[in-house]
C-alpha cells in the first residue's frame, strides 16, 4: 500500500475517532448545570466513585455521560422534529399521536382507561368505599355536607380521536364504574361530570388537543353540573354564574414532553369571563396567611386560593382538588355561589384545616387517571374521631389443627372494616406488615367477638416470637398483644 493512501486512511480514522470522542469530552463542559430545561427534569449527578458504591459505578457513569453528551438537547430536538414532522410519530413514551391533531397522555395508566384496562381490583374498590364512607360520616358529625367529584380523562370524552389501532374501546370507564359502585353500596353524594361533558361536546372544544386538561369551556360545563346537583340537595341555592367567551391562545404540556417546546403550535382557546362577578380573591394579608400556614403545615405544595363574596348569603365551601380545578377559572366560578370559598390543591383532607375553616360544604375532586389515589390512607385524626374508646381483648387457641384468634370488643363503639380495624402480626415487637381484616359486611358491636383463622400465616411465618394485636390502622393498638404459641 502506498504511503500516501496510508496517511489518508490514518487521517480519516483520526477524524472519525475525534468525532466519536468529542461529544463525550465536551459534554461535562457544555452541560455544567443540574436541570434539563428541554425535558423538564434534573439530569444525573456526578458518579460516586467511593468503594462503598462500587456496584453502581458503571450505571452512574453511563447515566452521567448520557445526560451530558455534547449537543444532546439539539439532537433530541432534531429527533423530535423528524419523528413528528416527517414520520408523524411520537418521540416520547408518554405521548401518542391521535387523529386530527389530537395528542394523548399515556402515563398513570391514562391510555388504558378507554380500553377498559385501568387497574381497579376489588380490594381497591372496597378501600375507596370505606374511605368515602368515613369521610361522609366524619363531615356529617360536624354538620357539614360532603361531595365526591369525579372528572373524566380526555380519553373518556374524546375516544374517537385515539389512534385507530384496532383495539376495542369501552364507553364505561373508571369514573362510571366507581360511581355505580358507590351508589350501590353507600349514600355518598357522587357527582360524575362525564355525561354532562359528553352531551356538551357540540358546544365547543372541551379538552385541549395538546394537553391532558380540559379547556375553560369544559371546566364551565362541569361547574354547571356540580352546582345544579348541589342545588337538588338544597346545599346551595344560587344558580350557576353565567359566562361569555373571548378568544386566546394556550400552550399545552405535550411539546415539552416530546422534547421540543416549540414543536406544537399554540392552540386557539376560549377564555371564560364571569358576568357580574361578585367575589373578591384574597391573595395576601393576615386572613390569607392564616389559612396558607395551615396548608403548609399539612404538606401541601401549592398555595391556597381564597375568595370572599359578601353579595351571596350562602355557606362556606372548602374545595380539595387537583390540577383540573386549580386553574381554568374553576375556583373563581365556585366563589360566585358561596360567601367564602377556599381551594386546596390536594386530595388529602386534613382535620386541622376542617376544624379551623369550618366549611358548610366540602368538595373532593379527583381526575379519572388518579382515581386509585382515593384508596390512600386517610388523615389519622379523621380516623381517630371514630375510634375513641375503642378497646379489645384477644384469646388464642388451637382447634382441630387450626390456630384461632378470638377478638372481643370491650369498648363502646362498633368495629367495622371501613374504620380500619384489623388484626396485626408482630415478630419480636416489630410489625411484619401482615394483616387480617374484618369482613366488609361484618359489624362487631360492643360485647361481641370475632374470630380470625391465622393458621396460614403461622404455617408460612412460624410462631416463634410472633404476637398478634387488634389495631386501628394509622392510629395504633386497641388491645394488649398476645403470643402465638
Amino acid at each position: 500500500m502506498k504511503k500516501g493512501k496510508v496517511n489518508i486512511y490514518l487521517l480519516l480514522f483520526g477524524i472519525f475517532t475525534i468525532m466519536l470522542a468529542l461529544p463525550t469530552i465536551l459534554g461535562p463542559i457544555v452541560h455544567s448545570g443540574f436541570d434539563s430545561e428541554l425535558e423538564k427534569r434534573k439530569i444525573s449527578s456526578k458518579p460516586d466513585y467511593s468503594l462503598s458504591n462500587i456496584s453502581n459505578w458503571s450505571k452512574e457513569t453511563e447515566a452521567y455521560y448520557n445526560d451530558r453528551f455534547a449537543f444532546r438537547d439539539k439532537m433530541i430536538t432534531l429527533n423530535t422534529e423528524v419523528k413528528a414532522g416527517i414520520l408523524k410519530t411520537s418521540s416520547s413514551d408518554l405521548v401518542v399521536y391521535g387523529k386530527d391533531g389530537w395528542l394523548f397522555y399515556t402515563g398513570d395508566n391514562n391510555f388504558q382507561i378507554a380500553r377498559g384496562l385501568y387497574p381497579m381490583d376489588s380490594d381497591m374498590m372496597i378501600k375507596v368505599k370505606n374511605n368515602q364512607t368515613v369521610l361522609k360520616e366524619y363531615f356529617a358529625k360536624k354538620g357539614m355536607k360532603y361531595y365526591l367529584i369525579l372528572v373524566p380523562s380526555k380519553v373518556s370524552v374524546y375516544p374517537e380521536y385515539l389512534p385507530d389501532n384496532g383495539k376495542e374501546m369501552t364507553d364505561r370507564t373508571p369514573v362510571d364504574i366507581l360511581e355505580d359502585y358507590l351508589n350501590e353500596y353507600t349514600d355518598i353524594n357522587v357527582i360524575n361530570v362525564k355525561k354532562a361533558l359528553i352531551e356538551a361536546k357540540d358546544t365547543g372544544k372541551l379538552y385541549h388537543k395538546t394537553d391532558t386538561h380540559w379547556t375553560e369551556r369544559g371546566a364551565y360545563v362541569a361547574y354547571q353540573n356540580i352546582i345544579n346537583e348541589t342545588i337538588k340537595n338544597n346545599d346551595v341555592t344560587i344558580a350557576p354564574a353565567e359566562v361569555t367567551y373571548e378568544k386566546g391562545t394556550f400552550k399545552g404540556d405535550f411539546s415539552g414532553l416530546l422534547g421540543n417546546d416549540s414543536l406544537l403550535e399554540p392552540e386557539i382557546k376560549d377564555i371564560s369571563q364571569i358576568l357580574d362577578c361578585k367575589s373578591i380573591e384574597i391573595a395576601d394579608g393576615s386572613e390569607y396567611e392564616k389559612w396558607d400556614a395551615i396548608r403548609s403545615e399539612d404538606g401541601v405544595s401549592y398555595p391556597i386560593k381564597l375568595f370572599q363574596n359578601g353579595n351571596v348569603p350562602e355557606d362556606k365551601l372548602l374545595y380539595y382538588g387537583d390540577s383540573f380545578s386549580h386553574n381554568f377559572n374553576v375556583p373563581e366560578l365556585f366563589s360566585q355561589n358561596y360567601s367564602e370559598m377556599m381551594f386546596v390543591r390536594s386530595d388529602a383532607i386534613k382535620d386541622d384545616m376542617i376544624e379551623a375553616f369550618r366549611p358548610d360544604v366540602v368538595y373532593l375532586q379527583r381526575t379519572e387517571r388518579f382515581i386509585d389515589q382515593l384508596a390512600n390512607d386517610l388523615d389519622p385524626l379523621i380516623i381517630s374521631s371514630f375510634v375513641e374508646g375503642a378497646s379489645g381483648a384477644l384469646n388464642v387457641e388451637n382447634r382441630n389443627d387450626k390456630v384461632i384468634v378470638s377478638a372481643k370488643n370491650i369498648g363502646d363503639s362498633s368495629w367495622e372494616r371501613k374504620y380500619y380495624y384489623k388484626l396485626a402480626f408482630f415478630r419480636d415487637g416489630v410489625d411484619t406488615g401482615k394483616r387480617l381484616e374484618i369482613p366488609d359486611t361484618k359489624f362487631v358491636n360492643p360485647g361481641e367477638e370475632i374470630q380470625f383463622d391465622v393458621t396460614d400465616i403461622v404455617d408460612q411465618e412460624g410462631n416463634t416470637g410472633m404476637t398478634v394485636q387488634m389495631i386501628v390502622e394509622t392510629i395504633g393498638g386497641i388491645s394488649e398483644p398476645v403470643e402465638l404459641n
